[in-house]
């Protein structure tokens, strides 16, 4: 997710000469080369709810933000802003899961706590500065309906009566980033599929859990069906308006 810094964007680099002698060159001190692990960070996270069709998002009060760097682990709830800070922090890598309230996706992500408006020397490691991670949870509600049509009796034309059966379940995935990750459903006798509880504004790839077994060939063969060509997606769906496929041809290997 992007993240939203505090402090100034602009990398404002400043030199410190310092003249040993006459025949050194002088020592160059740049802003922001901070060793990760030196500087002490107040590190804050925001939490927001997605929005796509508004364009706008609020902070979410009440959600339980863990974060994790070198195995120390701290867990803070936000505020009404949806903020929550943590002091202590480092510069370095940091690991923050954020535990989604009902109806929305919970996050694992990667950090890097960064300085961007630091004066750094070797003498001044104790320093207090800010960053910040802003994380959106996508909400969870958006629907995905089709209806598919397969080959189920192996005569090489998919017959306007040859829907998928009901033993076929559709499979919906996002990034392992997000939990759930995995979403199921299984088709109906008409042929037909409905997600309901799909996450927003994250791409969604689709997926069959179908085999059958074709007992028009010597020796029969277990065939495995799947989407074709871009059927498959990724879709990246709004819990307000909701996405039908329509009547999906459906291939086996």
């Amino acid at each position: 997710m992007k993240k939203n810094k505090i402090l100034s964007l602009a990398l404002v680099v400043f030199a410190s000469l310092f003249t040993l002698s006459c025949d050194e060159d002088p020592i160059v001190v740049e802003e922001n080369e901070v060793p990760n692990g030196t500087l002490s960070m107040v590190y804050s996270v925001q939490v927001k709810q997605s929005s796509l069709s508004s364009g706008r998002t609020q902070g979410l009060a009440g959600v339980s933000v863990t974060v994790n760097q070198n195995g120390g682990i701290q867990t803070k709830t936000t505020d009404a802003s949806g903020i929550v800070s943590f002091d202590n922090m480092r510069t370095g890598y940091v690991s923050v899961f954020v535990a989604a309230p009902e109806g929305f996706s919970s996050m694992n992500i990667q950090d890097e706590i960064y300085c961007y408006d630091c004066e750094y020397d070797n003498s001044d490691v104790e320093q207090v500065e800010s960053d910040r991670l802003d994380v959106i949870l996508p909400k969870q509600g958006a629907t995905l309906t089709g209806k598919l049509f397969a080959d189920v009796d192996f005569s090489g034309v998919i017959g306007t009566a040859e829907t998928l059966p009901n033993t076929a379940v559709v499979i919906a995935k996002v990034s392992s980033d997000f939990e759930p990750n995995v979403y199921t459903t299984t088709v109906q006798n008409d042929g037909s599929f409905a997600f309901t509880n799909l996450p927003e504004g994250i791409n969604v790839t689709l997926s069959l859990n179908f085999k059958k077994v074709d007992t028009t060939v010597t020796p029969t063969e277990e065939k495995t069906f799947q989407f074709s060509g871009a059927t498959d997606g990724p879709y990246t769906l709004d819990v307000n308006n909701p996405l039908s496929l329509g009547n999906i041809d459906i291939t086996h290997n």
